[in-house]
C-alpha cells in the first residue's frame, strides 16, 4: 500500500449494507466514506479522489442511475466495483462495458469482497472479472 491512503467510498441506499461493507473493510486500514446516493458519491469522489468506489449498481437517484455514476467515475480514473443483486452474467456484461475494476453479486462472502478490494487498491488487479 505504501503511502497511498486514499479512501474507499461505499455507495448504497441501504444503511445496513453500507455499514456491513464498511465493517468488513476495516482491516484494510483505509479511510472509508459512506455515501447514501449518487449525488453524494460524485461530490465525495471529486473531493477525495478515492482508491476505489464500491457502488450499488441498482441505485436509482432520480435521473442519476448506477450505470451513469459508474461511467462517470471510471472516466475520472476512479476504480469502481459494482455490487448488485443482478444475475451474475448480466453483472459481468455491464461491468465489462463500463470498465469496472471488479464486480460481485450481493451475498458474496465479505472475506472474498475484502480480499478483492485489497488486491484492487494495492494494484494487483485491474480487470473486470466474476466473483
Amino acid at each position: 500500500m505504501g503511502n497511498d491512503i486514499r479512501p474507499i467510498i461505499i455507495t448504497d441506499d441501504s444503511p445496513t449494507i453500507r455499514m456491513t461493507l464498511s465493517t468488513a473493510l476495516q482491516p484494510l486500514k483505509r479511510p472509508i466514506i459512506l455515501a447514501p446516493n449518487g449525488v453524494a458519491t460524485m461530490r465525495l469522489a471529486m473531493q477525495h479522489r478515492p482508491a476505489l468506489c464500491i457502488l450499488d449498481y441498482d441505485l436509482s437517484d432520480g435521473d442519476l442511475k448506477g450505470d451513469a455514476i459508474a461511467r462517470t467515475l471510471v472516466g475520472q480514473n476512479v476504480q469502481v466495483m459494482l455490487y448488485s443483486t443482478l444475475e451474475e452474467s448480466k453483472l459481468q456484461e455491464l461491468g465489462s462495458k463500463i470498465g469496472c475494476a471488479w464486480h460481485c453479486k450481493m451475498g458474496t462472502t465479505l472475506v472474498m469482497v475484502r480480499e478483492h478490494v485489497r488486491k484492487l487498491i494495492e494494484g494487483e488487479g485491474h480487470e473486470c472479472h466474476t466473483s
